[in-house]
């Protein structure tokens, strides 16, 4: 059996928030939750005894050992130990229960409506880049960042339509922030711009 090295607690440490805290308990230490004691790094408090456990070659169970020798063993190679209450463990139980894995690539067929970008840019330049809804002027409040930023809404949305091409005029566009441009497609028909400003009037 080969003890633990940095190598292999941080093979197990990664492995831990791929698996989450049960998950990891479950392949380690049979269930048992930590009592007091956990190894903080980054941000992320891991079950000291089932981490040290588990970073054996091949792993052994936390009851094998008592605390110290994770403790110690631990030390010896720089990580920091914290005790931290039951009521601290339970909130770090329910963070790490709540961590879910995202970012991998994959293919989708999908359906684009097309827009055109020249009515969108004549409508801009009429009503100007300030929310018609909230008065929000990305100029005013972020500086040159903001500068000419303003989105697009079709008072008749266009996910709407029959998926025929059909005429837009200035009139039936609208410059909303993007918060207002969210809020006015929370309800279904969408929200006037009329409705919506009645909305922030009666919340204030």
């Amino acid at each position: 059996m080969a003890p633990p090295t940095v190598a292999s607690i941080n093979k197990r440490m990664a492995e831990f928030r791929r698996l989450e805290l049960h998950g990891f308990l479950a392949k380690y230490a049979k269930n048992v939750p930590p009592h007091h004691f956990y190894v903080r790094s980054d941000g992320v408090n891991y079950p000291m005894k089932a981490l040290w456990a588990a970073s054996h070659r091949p792993p052994i169970l936390p009851r094998k050992f008592k605390p110290m020798i994770a403790m110690s063993g631990f030390d010896s190679f720089g990580y920091r130990i914290v005790r931290v209450t039951a009521g601290t463990a339970k909130k770090n139980a329910v963070l790490l229960a709540s961590q879910a894995t995202e970012g991998e690539r994959f293919c989708d067929e999908v359906v684009r409506i097309r827009r055109n970008p020249k009515i969108v840019a004549q409508a801009k330049a009429y009503y100007g880049a300030v929310c018609q809804a909230c008065d929000l002027d990305f100029e005013t409040f972020y500086g040159t960042l903001g500068k000419d930023y303003i989105e697009c809404h079709h008072i008749n949305p266009l996910s709407g339509r029959d998926g025929e091409g059909e005429v837009t005029a200035i009139q039936d566009l609208a410059m909303l922030c993007a918060n207002c441009h969210r809020m006015v497609h929370r309800k279904t028909p969408c929200l006037t711009v009329k409705e919506l400003k009645r909305a922030i009037r009666s919340s204030r």
